[in-house]
């Protein structure tokens, strides 16, 4: 099956025109979409890992109770 697809010249001259089957297309989108999602995880660890070096760390807990306890308490010292 054939079929002619016309292209306007002033798309083309705007930049390269790439075909490309819609199931690779898809793939590379979900590539770059994974790309951008792990960086954005890298720099919220990079934060995290350096709030650990810092100290701003609570516990250890024997239980969920005194953890809770804590939590608590820091809460409503942030709201002071």
């Amino acid at each position: 099956m054939n079929q002619v697809i016309t292209i306007p010249r002033k798309i083309v001259q705007k930049g390269d025109l790439v075909l490309v089957p819609k199931k690779e297309y898809d793939t590379l989108v979900r590539i770059k979409e994974d790309a951008e999602e792990k960086r954005a995880l890298d720099a919220e660890l990079a934060i995290a890992l350096e709030e650990v070096r810092q100290g701003k760390t609570i516990g250890p807990f024997n239980n969920v109770r005194d953890l809770m306890k804590a939590l608590r308490t820091r809460k409503s010292r942030r709201n002071a």
